[in-house]
């Protein structure tokens, strides 16, 4: 298996770590509801922008405030990667590129190679499963773990 294929399954566990860390800390969060404008318009006269900028910052803050927004997340050593990550690809599990139905095997090696060939590459790959079939992918997930091992 190439370094792709090792760095994709790492990214993909650390991820589906991190989340369920995220949501077992922030699980007794309330519930949140905001509502706001969908699209807000620019002013037609050049010379409102300022005030319209600093609504802007405003009903920001004002969000923020009530989602009781904490970026302490952001600030952990696990996530300084996330500032130079500007090619996400987010995949199921079963997209065709990925995972080749005929002979039931992942294409990692393949996925990745596509993605560099194309436009040079990913900065990370999110895999998202299917929730019926999440533990068949934990447990092909284990495999191909224990298979880079040997």
């Amino acid at each position: 298996m190439s370094i792709y294929s090792l760095n994709v399954v790492m990214l993909f566990l650390l991820i589906m770590g991190l989340f369920s860390k995220v949501e077992a800390n922030h699980s007794s969060a309330p519930p949140v509801s905001v509502t706001y404008a969908p699209l807000i318009p620019a002013p037609d006269d050049p010379a409102q922008w300022p005030a319209w900028r600093e609504k802007l910052h405003q009903l920001r803050r004002q969000m923020l405030h009530e989602m009781q927004y904490d970026d302490s997340l952001y600030q952990r050593e696990e996530f300084a990667w996330v500032p130079s990550c500007f090619c996400c690809c987010f995949a199921m599990m079963c997209d065709e590129t990925f995972y080749d139905h005929k002979s039931n095997q992942y294409q990692i090696d393949s996925f990745m190679e596509h993605g560099q060939s194309e436009f040079g590459g990913y900065d990370a790959v999110v895999f998202w499963p299917d929730r019926r079939r999440i533990v068949v992918l934990f447990v092909a997930l284990a495999g191909s773990m224990y298979a880079m091992r040997e």
